[in-house]
C-alpha cells in the first residue's frame, strides 16, 4: 500500500496526497492511510478534474480535487 506524498506540520501528519493524472475515484490505499495516520487533509489531485476553485482545506476528507485548484491553494 502506498499513497504519493505526506506532509506534515509540527511532525504530525497534516495533508495526505494521492496524485493521479486521470484518476477521479478515490483509491483504497488513500482510506486505508487517512484512518492509521489521522492526517487533517486527504486529498486526491487529478489531472483531469476541471478546476472549481473549491478550497480543499474546508472540505471533508478525502475528497477529489483538480490539479489546478490543489497547487493554488498549497502554497
Amino acid at each position: 500500500r502506498e499513497v504519493d506524498f505526506l506532509v506534515t506540520r509540527d511532525e504530525k501528519p497534516f495533508i495526505l496526497v494521492e496524485a493521479k493524472k486521470s484518476e477521479k475515484n478515490l483509491s483504497r490505499d488513500l482510506y486505508y492511510f487517512q484512518e492509521l495516520l489521522k492526517p487533517e487533509i486527504s486529498v486526491l489531485v487529478s489531472g483531469s478534474l476541471k478546476s472549481v476553485g473549491m478550497p480543499f482545506q474546508e472540505a471533508s476528507s478525502p475528497i477529489p480535487i483538480s490539479a489546478a485548484d490543489f497547487c493554488s491553494q498549497i502554497v
